[in-house]
């Protein structure tokens, strides 16, 4: 079969199974066509995620709204390091929704995971949505710098917080990145 066929059926799945039972061929014939093409196999977690990827893949659509000239990594690698690059900075976007952390008064905060991409994105964007996953409540801008011994964090859904001196209305995003300095 021609690579070329096995190329745009990829690039419109984006998923090597489907494309596998769309040609009748082996998911791992596919996989290596696609790298000799240098065709870059991302998968789309929109599409084919889990609940989680989906949600993930949902902030970082936000994001990519809001900062339109940031280079998307996952569409380069499957799984990359970090979300996004924007003048040589290294960009993560976290989403979450709030969850009840206190049973007697019922307080809820949304937590956010920084474990995997500490030691490798330099700022990370949080977006704390509504409970159902649609509107943006609060935005999160965190230079690594502030949060490089943490694996986690924890903002109070209403109260305060020394994080919540890091929230800016997200419509600044775009600006904020792009008057940061190339970096080095």
């Amino acid at each position: 079969m021609q690579t070329e066929v096995i190329v745009n059926s990829y690039r419109n799945h984006k998923n090597l199974f489907e494309v596998g039972k769309e040609l009748g061929m082996p998911w791992q014939k596919i996989y290596i066509e696609l790298r000799r093409a240098g065709e870059p196999v991302t998968g789309d977690k929109a599409r084919w995620g889990s609940v989680t990827d989906k949600f993930a893949a949902k902030a970082e659509d936000v994001f990519q709204g809001l900062v339109p000239s940031a280079e998307n990594m996952n569409k380069i690698q499957w799984q990359s390091k970090y979300d996004f690059a924007l003048n040589g900075h290294k960009v993560d976007v976290k989403g979450a929704t709030a969850k009840r952390s206190n049973k007697k008064t019922g307080a809820r905060r949304f937590a956010f995971a920084f474990k995997k991409q500490i030691y490798t994105a330099d700022f990370f964007v949080c977006f704390c949505f509504d409970d159902n996953k649609e509107v943006v409540v609060k935005t999160l801008l965190i230079p690594r710098d502030m949060i490089i011994d943490l694996q986690s964090l924890s903002v109070p859904e209403s109260g305060k917080s020394k994080w919540l001196n890091f929230e800016l209305d997200k419509s600044g995003l775009n600006d904020f990145f792009l008057s940061m300095p190339l970096a080095q």
